[in-house]
């Protein structure tokens, strides 16, 4: 049997970062007690993450400026299951542990060429759930980065996103004995 769990974060309303919305960290060791059935997975290691709706006050003419094609929507933590290419300079690539939870289209369009925009596969948000350590343990820090990696730091406290994100875990009758 799965538990799952529906989390709405809006960046105005984070613990720190509320007026720097490409990094903002949410308190969510604090939710035991509004949350009565989650206090049987406070110690479970492990959970499942899936961004199931993700909106920004940030139109397609910033993104374009920007030159963001797309919002990487990064966690604090590695995914244990998840691997992330790093540039390490000229050709040379090598991967890691990837923090990635969800990728968002921006429908910017290319900044050497104005008629050309970036393509998604699905515009309806289709990202699966990805395994990470237990998010309800300590701080759940977002960070929202460009394709390249690069923060969003054009972002300011004018321009708040909200973001769902459902967490999942699987039913572990140990936890009941």
């Amino acid at each position: 049997m799965k538990n799952i769990f529906y989390i709405y974060l809006n960046s105005a309303d984070a613990d720190v970062g509320s007026t720097t919305p490409y990094e903002t960290t949410y308190s969510l060791g604090s939710v035991y007690n509004n949350a009565p059935a989650l206090q049987h997975f406070q110690d479970a290691p492990y959970c499942s993450i899936k961004v199931c709706n993700f909106a920004i006050k940030y139109n397609e003419q910033n993104f374009n400026s920007d030159d963001a094609s797309f919002v990487l929507i990064r966690i604090n933590t590695s995914l244990p299951n998840s691997i992330d290419n790093i540039q390490s300079g000229g050709f040379n690539t090598s991967f890691g542990q990837s923090q990635i939870i969800g990728i968002v289209p921006t429908q910017a369009s290319s900044s050497a060429n104005t008629y050309t925009t970036y393509t998604y596969s699905d515009t309806s948000y289709d990202n699966s759930p990805v395994i990470t350590s237990n998010i309800f343990k300590g701080n759940l820090t977002i960070e929202l980065t460009k394709q390249d990696g690069s923060r969003l730091t054009n972002l300011s406290g004018s321009n708040p996103y909200s973001l769902l994100l459902q967490v999942e875990y699987q039913e572990d009758p140990s936890l009941y004995n």
